[in-house]
């Protein structure tokens, strides 16, 4: 019955290894290539600061990747085309998430926000141009994937904050992931 036990064991940790022989950290075994830009759809934001959403995005790769963001859709409606990046203007170093670093990117009132400092606003779009607006979003992470750049966001101003979800990351290759 040990002997039984010890083979059995030494069976499932050979299993195991075989099993994970060749699998890469973006989980290509999975079916899920590794390939960039990460574009993350935040389909409903608000101007109002009761409102905010608080987005933390880790980096995976062996690189430092940048951020972006542009307006998609407005209370009134989609856009004919996505307005200009928001952060376009934004000096790269306040923008950039370093390898293995986590930083936060929130949207307090008609602020962008990246790790609690004001980095760009929202008025400054035609698109979300006053206070009381609702609008979507895409977050975009260059230089990562959506395995390599994930990200998770929160709303509110209580604590605990509450998980936000329905948005989608889609990224150049295959990969369309929902949250």
């Amino acid at each position: 019955m040990k002997r039984s036990l010890v083979i059995l064991m030494l069976f499932a940790v050979a299993l195991m290894g075989v099993a994970t022989l060749g699998v890469d950290e973006a989980g290509a075994a999975a079916g899920i290539a590794a390939t960039g830009p990460a574009s993350y759809s935040l389909p409903y934001l608000h101007t109002a600061a009761v409102n905010p959403i608080y987005c933390v995005i880790s980096n995976l790769t062996n690189a430092g990747v940048t951020l972006g963001f542009q307006v998609t859709s407005t209370a009134a409606g989609q856009l004919s085309a996505a307005a200009a990046d928001s952060l376009a203007s934004v000096a790269t170093a306040s923008k950039t998430v370093n390898v293995t670093q986590t930083r936060m990117l929130s949207f307090e009132g008609q602020d962008i926000k990246m790790d609690g400092v004001k980095i760009a606003d929202t008025a400054s779009s035609t698109a979300v141009p006053t206070p009381g607006n609702s609008y979507g979003g895409i977050i975009i992470v260059t230089g990562a994937s959506c395995i390599e750049a994930p990200m998770s966001c929160f709303q509110g101003t209580t604590t605990p904050k509450r998980n936000v979800v329905g948005y989608t990351c889609k990224d150049a290759g295959p990969n369309v992931l929902s949250y």
